[in-house]
């Protein structure tokens, strides 16, 4: 499991993804839990990290 902060329009549109869904940390975070951690899985997880860390960086 790993949780992200992205950008508004960003989270809604990952929130639809299969084994996505909102975090408990509040707005604009997404929980991301895959059942299985394939290569579609990682690609996503490193996109979303890649995105949040420019993100906090303004």
């Amino acid at each position: 499991m790993a949780e992200f902060r992205l950008r508004a329009e960003i989270a809604e549109a990952a929130e639809r993804m299969s084994d996505t869904g909102p975090s408990p940390r509040g707005s604009g975070w997404v929980r991301l839990a895959p059942a299985v951690v394939d290569r579609f899985v990682l690609d996503r997880a490193e996109a979303w990290f890649l995105s949040a860390w420019r993100a906090a960086q303004h």
